[in-house]
């Protein structure tokens, strides 16, 4: 295996992206929640959320809305802040630091540091299924 000056190992191009998903299980898994999450949203916002807008009367709508809002500020907005900031400092400039060449350590770093988007998208995945069970 060849290393660089720094004596890092270092993959061949085509031997580095096949074996990606096997070195970073939790990157995979933050790649294919990451879509599915904003799915979910997407659905329960078109089939849930704005359908029962019109349920309530005007006057109670601004009182109404504003619940609304708060409530989803947490489920929507919170998680992700988490995920954006997430992704700024940590994620990219690892990336950037990986893409000199392969190291170790950094890509612990990664994989680490990338539970919490996962657990975001997860945990407001499961969040939005609950509230669209139960809203019925």
């Amino acid at each position: 295996m060849a290393v660089d000056a720094k004596g890092r190992r270092r993959l061949p191009r085509r031997a580095a992206a096949r074996g990606l998903a096997a070195r970073d299980p939790a990157g995979a898994s933050g790649r294919t929640l990451t879509p599915g999450a904003g799915r979910v949203i997407g659905w329960f916002v078109q089939l849930v959320h704005y359908p029962l807008l019109d349920r309530t009367p005007a006057a109670a709508f601004p009182e109404f809305a504003r619940a609304y809002q708060r409530r989803t500020f947490g489920i929507v907005l919170l998680p992700m802040a988490v995920i954006w900031l997430s992704t700024a400092i940590f994620q990219a400039p690892q990336h950037l630091a990986l893409a000199r060449g392969f190291d170790a350590e950094l890509h612990g770093r990664l994989v680490r540091f990338n539970w919490a988007r996962t657990a975001a998208w997860t945990g407001r995945s499961l969040l939005l299924l609950w509230i669209a069970t139960r809203m019925g």
